[in-house]
């Protein structure tokens, strides 16, 4: 919980007695490799960030085949934003890509915190507009870059993703084909 304390007071500046409160509330979370934190279908109850693990989001269209929608990393906020603020099913899934660790607040904690303490809820609204930031960028990204362009710029972005995530989901995350990818790689 001191790292937890740690990353929120890098954020916003609480006084002590409600840095305490939050960090009592807040949850810490582990999944295995191959574990579910988000499953399409089911309300998402849950806010979080990953402190170390690797997730993958998706969501299956109506043949069944899965669109990856992002990759997330230490650091990283995890949220079906959706299903969670309207308490609505969610259209997507998350599953664990590597032993995942994390901390979150539950739907109801979390109304309780920003109700009381409105400087949580500036932490929370800054996470979620870095996520939204995030997503803006990527989808800039696959309309305006080739696919040799795309690859390099993840590359540039994240250069630890090769070793933990298998090539399949980078291409899908790029939006080429694995063949596409192997080409380009091989190029490099």
């Amino acid at each position: 919980m001191d790292k937890l304390r740690d990353i929120i007071s890098q954020s916003v500046n609480l006084p002590t007695e409600e840095l305490d409160r939050i960090v009592s509330i807040v949850k810490v979370f582990k999944v295995k490799k191959g574990e579910f934190l988000i499953k399409e279908g089911r309300v998402a109850n849950k806010i979080g960030r990953i402190t170390q693990g690797a997730v993958r989001a998706y969501y299956t269209d109506k043949n069944n085949e899965e669109h990856l929608l992002g990759l997330n990393f230490e650091g990283d906020m995890l949220v079906a934003y959706e299903s969670f603020i309207y308490q609505t099913p969610a259209k997507i899934s998350a599953v664990a890509l590597e032993d995942t660790y994390g901390y979150y607040t539950t739907y109801d904690d979390y109304k309780a915190l920003i109700r009381d303490y409105p400087k949580y809820e500036a932490y929370v609204r800054e996470g979620v507009g870095e996520f939204m930031l995030q997503k803006v960028e990527y989808i800039k990204l696959l309309r305006s870059a080739s696919a040799k362009e795309r690859y390099e710029t993840l590359l540039a972005q994240k250069p630890f993703i090769v070793n933990r995530v298998p090539l399949k989901y980078i291409a899908s995350y790029l939006g080429i084909t694995k063949e596409t990818m192997s080409r380009i790689r091989k190029v490099k």
